[in-house]
């Protein structure tokens, strides 16, 4: 990939060398489950998601104060980005969300992994999902407790309209 996102080639390519190979090996795979067609050489991807799946690749245990032993990152699509520990009697799964520019943009990346770490201090074993929501709220569950998905979300872009503003305001009236 080039430092612009677009897709430079494939790395099942035939024209990969046996070093450039091992090499491609030792990067961190990112699995994107979001629907839609596989990205093809001079595809090009999000400036937004290469930010956050380059900030969250390049973790690493001992940044997050963890005792497992592998870390991997998925893009979920109700979840958007999920980064998974696994170890022996150790499996969480943390879900930092869908950013984008203005609501959720990736400069709260840092703080929520700084609340990662403190949630995971000393009780990682008995953590199954944390919900990550900014730098400095979250919450978590026990192992084998999925939390339901966040309700109408999508790390992939909606094609329905919008809602359409009341000119009512909503709520109960307020007597003078």
């Amino acid at each position: 990939m080039s430092g612009s996102g677009e897709l430079l080639g494939s790395t099942t390519s035939a024209l990969l060398s046996a070093a450039g190979r091992t090499a491609v090996e030792q990067l961190p795979l990112i699995r994107d489950l979001r629907s839609g067609p596989p990205l093809l050489p001079g595809d090009a991807i999000t400036s937004l998601d290469v930010d956050i799946a380059t900030r969250l690749a390049s973790l690493t245990l001992a940044d997050l104060g963890s005792t497992a032993t592998r870390l991997s990152l998925v893009i979920d699509p109700q979840y958007g980005f999920v980064l998974q520990g696994e170890g022996e009697g150790i499996v969480w799964n943390a879900v930092f969300g869908i950013y984008s520019a203005t609501i959720r943009p990736p400069e709260m990346l840092p703080g929520q992994v700084r609340l990662l770490r403190s949630l995971l201090a000393g009780r990682e074993r008995r953590i199954g999902w944390v919900i990550l929501a900014d730098g400095q709220a979250g919450t978590f569950t026990e192992p084998g407790v999925r939390p339901p998905p966040p309700p109408g979300a999508s790390a992939e872009p909606s094609t329905a309209p919008s809602a359409t503003p009341s000119a009512t305001p909503s709520g109960s009236p307020v007597a003078p």
